[in-house]
């Protein structure tokens, strides 16, 4: 079950703040088009987990969710298998990973003890975070060739812009323009480097924005369906199969969890939409642009081969890994091995036993929040589930392993107990924090 790390027997008492409460979090997802513009989406993670790191310093007690130990363990052999790195720049790349899971696992620390009364709000802010993502995928249809150098590009030195890894972090762009279907489709992108990111990012958002339709009625009640009408075309038009394929597990899955609960009535409301949405999207144009994705296999040799060179690589150092990405060999033209999915990235850089870790995290998040307790529950329950699906095929950095690990942190709470209790309960020390007295809590 859940354990204290650093207790104080004292009340907790609630200070005014000027920010408001959770506000880290709702900083980065509601304003996360504007780090996007100003080119710090892969830095704005590590920034805002220091007031968050603070905050749960300045609570006096915090606590953690089952199976946590079993993501340290992660933690620490994937800074063991960093040892393996031999050059300088591929060190670089490595702290920058490392930065994010770090604060990847700050940002889990910190919603698992945030009080009940917060959780609407950090829905909301996912739910917005959605509407910009489905927003920018239509702006970025027309204007798919407009790119620019944001502010960060434009500051950072010369020679940290030779890196490719560095220059798709700060370099904005609405869309990736690909001509593999025979003519060129402006596959949406932005706030996000890759179109893949977008897709991901779509699908895993969905269950908190219908979260949000029923815990926060206005406007999500007549916005979220507003915003899913108008979402399927640059759905579509990214013509990512992944997304296609993780969005339909996602609507199986909760129709099979209702279907055991006897509720066929939504069971029938959601077949209805589905039906209607499909025939809309068959007898337009997007219905061919669908149509002829599903026959073009296009990536499918190339990932491939990148899997098979993966695979025949860690055999050769199976416990810690590469410590990171590393050239394929044979076809200059193929990424580095480990960045075509979360799972290959994790089993190529850190080995077997740190993607068994990796993976066995959030299959444990998943086991441990099957049962439904509340609707907050759930959906960040499902948000994981579509994660694990999404790892073979979709990388999960920056933004992807944040919004899993802030699920597992809503899905763990009513596993754990009914809630994390409100900052100004007392909770029983486990570790004494001798020697320090904390008076009260800074405001989150």
């Amino acid at each position: 079950m859940s354990g204290n790390l650093a207790v104080s027997s004292e009340t907790v008492p609630r200070r005014p703040g000027l920010l408001p409460p959770a506000w880290p979090v709702l900083l980065l997802f509601l304003l996360y088009p504007v780090w996007w513009l100003l080119g710090l989406t892969g830095f704005i993670w590590a920034v805002l987990s220091v007031p968050m790191l603070l905050w749960l310093y300045w609570r006096g007690s915090v606590r953690v969710p089952a199976g946590f130990g079993v993501w340290l363990l992660f933690l620490a052999w994937m800074f063991a298998s960093m040892l393996a790195l031999d050059d300088p720049t591929r060190l670089l790349v490595a702290a920058h990973r490392s930065s994010l899971y770090l604060s990847a696992t700050i940002l889990l620390v910190y919603v698992y003890n945030l009080p009940d009364h917060l959780l609407p709000r950090i829905v909301g802010a996912l739910a917005s975070f959605w509407g910009a993502v489905v927003l920018i995928g239509l702006v970025a249809i027309p204007l798919s060739t407009v790119e620019f150098s944001s502010v960060t590009e434009r500051l950072l030195p010369a020679g940290l812009l030779n890196s490719e890894y560095v220059v798709d972090m700060v370099h904005v762009r609405l869309a990736q323009v690909h001509d593999f279907l025979g003519f060129p489709v402006g596959r949406p992108t932005g706030p996000f480097a890759y179109t893949n990111q977008w897709g991901s990012a779509f699908v895993l958002l969905v269950p908190f924005v219908v979260l949000a339709m029923s815990i926060r009625p206005k406007p999500w009640r007549w916005l979220g369906p507003l915003l899913a009408a108008v979402g399927v075309l640059p759905l579509i038009m990214s013509l990512d199969r992944g997304a296609w394929l993780s969005l339909t597990f996602a609507g199986v899955y909760v129709v099979f969890r209702l279907a055991l609960r006897a509720q066929l009535g939504n069971v029938a409301k959601i077949m209805l939409v589905v039906a209607v949405l499909v025939a809309v999207v068959m007898a337009t144009p997007l219905g061919g642009l669908f149509e002829d994705r599903l026959a073009t296999g296009h990536s499918n040799a190339g990932r491939l081969d990148i899997y098979g060179q993966v695979l025949d690589g860690v055999k050769e150092q199976p416990l810690f890994g590469y410590g990171g990405p590393r050239e394929a060999q044979g076809n200059q033209y193929l990424p580095q091995l480990g960045t075509q999915g979360a799972f290959w990235l994790v089993l190529y850089s850190h080995g077997y036993p740190g993607a068994a870790l990796f993976v066995g995290f959030f299959l444990l998040v998943v086991w441990r929040s099957r049962r439904l307790r509340s609707p907050i529950q759930f959906a960040a329950h499902l948000v994981v589930l579509i994660g694990l699906v999404q790892m073979p095929y979709y990388g999960m950095l920056p933004a992807g392993i944040h919004i899993l690990m802030l699920a597992s942190a809503l899905a763990l709470r009513s596993y754990d107990r009914s809630g994390p209790a409100d900052p100004r309960a007392t909770t029983r020390p486990v570790l004494a924090d001798a020697g320090r007295s904390r008076g009260g809590a800074r405001p989150a």
